[in-house]
């Protein structure tokens, strides 16, 4: 994302994986084609896999960086990738897309000290919230830690925002 391009606000979008269909890797295929290309550099960062909509981006002319880190048990290799990706990168924002991506991302753009980080919510999982499992409630508590370093928290609706906060 290191550009030769003067004044040019480098984004880097972190989330899980970007196969075909689901809402936030449609959200995210609509957002790169209709930015503002002379204003904004977009590039993806995949932990999982890639699919059909980091295709089409690529396609378009954009970055899409897959790591294939599927365990979390790898979680050492995990931080290393994103935030060797982050620091090469540059990128002026990190947005973080879905749970794992939310936090691992947000954790990686901290240590790499990106100025701006941003977390979205797409969907409140009231699983989480009913009766969670010991490794549900640390995520919990890592996030809600996370939210308070984190310079914006996008809510896809209105509802969501009051349902979560």
């Amino acid at each position: 994302m290191k550009s030769d391009e003067i004044g040019k606000i480098n984004i880097m979008h972190i989330i899980e994986q970007l196969p075909l269909g689901g809402g936030a890797e449609n959200l995210l295929l609509v957002l790169a084609r209709n930015i503002d290309r002379t204003r904004f550099n977009i590039s993806f960062c995949c932990l999982r896999k890639g699919g059909y909509i980091s295709d089409r981006l690529k396609e378009e002319g954009f970055k899409v960086v897959c790591l294939d880190n599927y365990r979390m048990r790898h979680f050492y290799k995990k931080i290393r990738n994103i935030v060797g990706l982050i620091n090469a990168e540059s990128p002026d924002i990190v947005q973080t897309h879905l749970i794992e991506a939310n936090l691992l991302g947000r954790i990686c753009a901290l240590f790499s000290r990106v100025p701006v980080v941003c977390k979205t919510e797409h969907a409140f999982l009231s699983r989480l919230w009913v009766n969670p499992t010991f490794k549900q409630r640390a995520y919990l508590f890592i996030d809600r830690i996370l939210d308070k370093f984190s310079d914006c928290i996008i809510y896809v609706s209105d509802a969501q925002r009051r349902t979560i906060n």
